[in-house]
C-alpha cells in the first residue's frame, strides 16, 4: 500500500516532533559537573602568546584547563555528549573569525578578587551562538544572573586592582601585545577526570568549514606536567573561593533577617 504524500509529510513532522520532545525531555533533566564544558578553544597555532601571558601571570588553571571561552560551565556528564550533539545537530553556523587585541584586555572583580582576561573579537558571532546553543540544549539552570561576557581568563588575583596593574603591565611594556586572530570551526566539549586531571576534547561540535579529528583529542600544546608553582598558586585562589563564598553566604542571610526591630 502506497502512503499518500500528505501521510507521509505527516509522519515525518510527528516524529521529528517526538525526537524534539524527547531531546527536551532528556536534556533538561541531565545533572551539570564541573569537571565538564562546553567551550571555544582557539585553535592550536595560536595558543603560544596566550600561554605565556598565563603563565607569566601565574594562572593557576594553567595545567588543567587549555585556554578556552566558556559557552556552558558546569556541563553535562560526558555519557550525555551524545544526546547534546544530537540536539545540536538542527544548528547549521558557518565558521567565523575571532580576534583578541590589546584593547580586548579587561578586568573584573572587587576588593577581595580580580580576574584578567581577553575579550575575543567576532562581531557578536560568539554572543548570537552562545545564546542559540543554550535555547536549543534547555538545560537546567542556565537563565542567566547576568548577561553573557565571552571571555578568556588569564589569570586570578587577590583583588581588582593586582588585576589591573598586571593589565597596565601588560599594555604598556616594552613587548607590545600583538593582535591574535584564528578562525573558528569548532567547538569543544571538554572532560577531566577527577578534580586534578586534564580537560580534553570528548567530542566536537563542528562549524561549516570544520573537519573533523580523531577523538578524543589531547591538546598538544598542554603543559606535560604541573610548575612548581602551581600547587601554592592553586591553593589560595580555593582559599579566596571559600573565604568569599562564605562572606556573600553572610551577607545574604543578614540581608534576609529584615531591619532591625
Amino acid at each position: 500500500m502506497r502512503l499518500s504524500g500528505a501521510l507521509v509529510a505527516a509522519i515525518s513532522s510527528s516524529s521529528r516532533s517526538f525526537t524534539s520532545l524527547r531531546m527536551n525531555a532528556l536534556t533538561s533533566n541531565v545533572p551539570l559537573v564541573h569537571t565538564s564544558a562546553f567551550a571555544l578553544v582557539p585553535a592550536d597555532e595560536v595558543w603560544e602568546p596566550i600561554q605565556s601571558l598565563r603563565s607569566k601571570y601565574r594562572d593557576a588553571g594553567l595545567f588543567r584547563w587549555p585556554p578556552h571561552v566558556n559557552l556552558i560551565y558546569p556541563f553535562v556528564l560526558p555519557k550525555n555528549y551524545g544526546v547534546m550533539s544530537d540536539t545540536l545537530s538542527t544548528l547549521s553556523v558557518d565558521s567565523f573569525e575571532v580576534t583578541f587585541t590589546s584593547s580586548d584586555v579587561g578586568v573584573f572583580g572587587g576588593e577581595d578578587r580580580g580576574v584578567l582576561w581577553l575579550r575575543p573579537e567576532s562581531n557578536g558571532k560568539i554572543e548570537s551562538l552562545q545564546d542559540e546553543i543554550v535555547k536549543a540544549l534547555k538545560l537546567p539552570n542556565q537563565k542567566p544572573k547576568r548577561p553573557f561576557v565571552p571571555h578568556l581568563t588569564i589569570s586570578h588575583f587577590a583583588s581588582r586592582q593586582e588585576a589591573e596593574d598586571a593589565r597596565d603591565e601588560i599594555l604598556s611594556g616594552s613587548s607590545p601585545f600583538q593582535p591574535i586572530t584564528f578562525q573558528c570551526d569548532r567547538l569543544a566539549m571538554l572532560q577531566r577526570n577527577g578534580d586534578s586531571g586534564q580537560f580534553f576534547c570528548n567530542r566536537e561540535f563542528l562549524l561549516d568549514g570544520g573537519d573533523a579529528r580523531e577523538m578524543p583529542y589531547h591538546y598538544p600544546n598542554m603543559p606535560t606536567e604541573e610548575f612548581d608553582w602551581l600547587p601554592r598558586v592553586r591553593g589560595a585562589l580555593n582559599t579566596r573561593r571559600k573565604r568569599n563564598k562564605k562572606k556573600r553566604r553572610s551577607n545574604n542571610q543578614n540581608n534576609n533577617n529584615g531591619p532591625p526591630t
